[in-house]
């Protein structure tokens, strides 16, 4: 049977502190320092670090690979896609390249997201040679693996036009300093986020994490809290490697050999842009209008809610006649029936507001995250929704309740305010029993299910295998969303 090859978006976001990856990578920075014909200050070690390091965690030793970018542009200063992409990170993959410690696989691809192309960069594998003169597995313990101190537990991003290696000018988002403005007035945000995820950090360093049988090397499970357009104000949402995997894959998360499910808000941006506002959506659910796909309205909301038009929010309907492959009438017809849908909020379409919602429903994640931390219960937060062993199923459920509350109306809601219309959930193919047990959690009818309970339903389920899932992730917290 072929083997499913997985291609990673390359991050530096880690290093180690085990002697023997040290060791390798203090050996590589002299051989590359004896490749130079003038004598190199930079610290080379500690790119070389980053690099080993990324390579263990996004798990080059298991046949995985990696797409690598080698633009100047995204390693400068003044472009670089985050603190981590610095010019001897740079030297030291050329280095790797030219010396035939990696090898290119395949070819950039053109890859679609959140309705755009976009070009993802050549892949690369270890080749025979980083086998004999490197290493032919992993050489730091996983425990001995932390975050890159270059990189900070919140970034700022904004919006820059580079040359990519062709010469053309292409849009892409860039770290940036934040104002110092910005750091007074968020000072409390600031250091609660650094707080939280630096637990979360340790926390998640101690669980077993595994898709199927197969482990996933905890440090893919790091966060970082990433604001947009150069504000505070604006996005905020955690980002971490794993939660690129696809879906189908997510579902077979395993948490110290528990498995799991995937909670999350249901139609959360409509009901926060009405509750944000004061006011209760009236129906049943934000997306079904009639004489339209449910997907196709939902789609389009969100495109309408995040796109920011220019000459007094001009219409949408160009957009979604491409974004969405619609001619311009039924473009038209369906941005009208969006903005008659949802009158009271109609104003925040196409003016961006988007990234204030993301603002919110990342608060709203942080205050779930650090509830889960607090009390030592392993979870992985996927922007609004959230994976832990089915038998917190019922506690994820009320936490995310008590925390939607909390953000929105400093507690319960007035009785004459609608809440969210509800939470849902995701998972593998469970058994009946298993099945029924997760239904009661949401009906909150659990007087019985103790820790014993949950052991012998867990124990009993049978064991499932992954699906085969050719994978070429696109790792949105890099910048390239």
């Amino acid at each position: 049977m072929e083997k499913v090859v997985k291609a990673h978006y390359i991050k530096y976001s880690w290093i180690s502190d085990d002697p023997r990856l040290i060791a390798k990578a203090e050996e590589l920075a002299e051989l590359r320092k004896a490749k130079q014909i003038r004598k190199s200050k930079r610290p080379l070690e500690d790119a070389f670090n980053a690099i080993l390091t990324s390579f263990e965690v996004l798990g080059v030793y298991s046949g995985d690979e990696l797409r690598i970018p080698t633009n100047i542009n995204l390693y400068n200063a003044n472009t670089r896609r985050n603190p981590s992409y610095t010019t001897e990170v740079l030297d030291a993959l050329k280095f790797l390249i030219n010396e035939l410690y990696i090898d290119k696989t395949a070819d950039r691809k053109r890859y679609r997201l959140n309705y755009k192309d976009i070009w993802l960069p050549f892949r690369y594998s270890i080749t025979p040679k980083w086998l004999e003169e490197v290493s032919d597995k992993p050489l730091s313990d996983v425990s001995l693996v932390r975050r890159n101190p270059l990189m900070p537990y919140t970034e700022l991003r904004k919006d820059v036009w580079v040359k990519d290696n062709k010469g053309k000018q292409q849009k892409t988002k860039v770290a940036t300093p934040v104002p110092k403005n910005q750091q007074r007035q968020h000072r409390a945000m600031l250091d609660m986020t650094d707080q939280v995820l630096s637990s979360y950090d340790d926390l998640i360093r101690q669980v077993q994490v595994t898709i199927g049988d197969t482990a996933i090397h905890p440090a893919q499970l790091f966060l970082t809290r990433v604001f947009s357009k150069g504000s505070l104000e604006l996005g905020g949402r955690l980002y971490s490697s794993i939660q690129n995997t696809k879906k189908k894959l997510r579902w077979h998360i395993n948490l110290n050999g528990d498995p799991t499910i995937e909670v999350d808000y249901w139609s959360i941006h409509p009901y926060l842009a009405y509750h944000s506002r004061d006011i209760a959506f009236t129906g049943d659910d934000p997306y079904t209008i009639d004489g339209f796909d449910r997907d196709l309205v939902k789609v389009a909301f969100n495109i309408m809610i995040n796109r920011k038009g220019y000459k007094g929010h001009e219409s949408a309907a160009k957009t979604l006649s491409s974004d969405l492959n619609i001619g311009m009438v039924e473009a038209t017809q369906l941005e009208q029936a969006i903005q008659e849908r949802h009158t009271p909020i109609a104003d925040l379409f196409n003016s961006g507001a988007g990234l204030e919602l993301q603002r919110l429903d990342s608060t709203i994640a942080l205050q779930v995250l650090k509830s889960f931390i607090d009390r030592g219960i392993p979870i992985i937060p996927i922007h609004d929704s959230f994976i832990v062993s089915v038998r917190y199923t019922e506690d994820l459920i009320l936490t995310m309740r008590d925390c939607y509350y909390e953000v929105l109306y400093s507690s319960q809601p007035p009785l004459d305010k609608q809440s969210f219309k509800g939470i849902k959930a995701e998972h593998r193919d469970y058994t009946e029993p298993m099945l029924e047990a997760i239904q009661c959690c949401f009906e909150g009818n659990t007087e019985d299910m103790d820790d014993l309970y949950w052991d012998n339903l867990i124990n009993n389920e049978p064991v499932q295998t992954p699906p085969r899932v050719e994978q070429d992730c696109v790792v949105v917290d890099e910048g390239i969303e």
